[in-house]
């Protein structure tokens, strides 16, 4: 293999972990992803206030969620966590919907469209560092599955009640 295609593969190797590695602190999800206030109208003020890109070019989608950051780190202790080995993270889904705002770019301008949503995030040493998704299915509670730990008396009893999603 030649110099130059040497080059060329490392060169390509450094650009994808650089771009893997964006949004990858919880300092950096909240500047891309976390807000205190927010309306549709808003989104174009916001991301060039916050300067947010995707290796210098503008995203074309981005999520805002409309809430405070503690509220929105609870997801990764409370919510519905699956563990990713391979990335050492964990993909968290909320269990509650929140008020978020995706500005999507057109005609080279970004235009709101907000929504209440339940939301999918990766969480690293129990905070926040990747939005994933927002989940449009509703959560069906179909059944409650209560499970009692003893003792349990009139008095005192330790009852843990699950929802199942179907």
């Amino acid at each position: 293999m030649n110099v130059w295609c040497q080059f060329s593969c490392l060169l390509l190797v450094l650009l994808s972990a650089a771009r893997c590695t964006e949004a990858a602190t919880p300092e950096d999800f909240k500047k891309r992803h976390v807000i205190n206030k927010m309306e549709e109208r808003d989104c174009q003020r916001v991301i060039d206030d916050r300067k947010i890109k995707n290796m210098n070019k503008y995203k074309e989608i981005n999520t805002f969620i409309v809430d405070k950051y503690e509220n929105i780190r609870k997801v990764c202790d409370y919510g519905t966590c699956i563990n990713n080995d391979q990335y050492k993270s964990y993909t968290c889904t909320s269990n509650t919907k929140f008020h978020i705002v995706d500005c999507i770019l057109q005609n080279k301008k970004y235009r709101g469209s907000a929504k209440f949503a339940r939301i999918q995030i990766s969480c690293i040493n129990g905070s926040p560092v990747h939005y994933i998704k927002h989940l449009r299915n509703k959560l069906r509670m179909s059944s409650a599955v209560s499970e009692c730990f003893l003792p349990c008396n009139s008095v005192s009893c330790v009852c843990l009640t699950m929802f199942v999603n179907v």
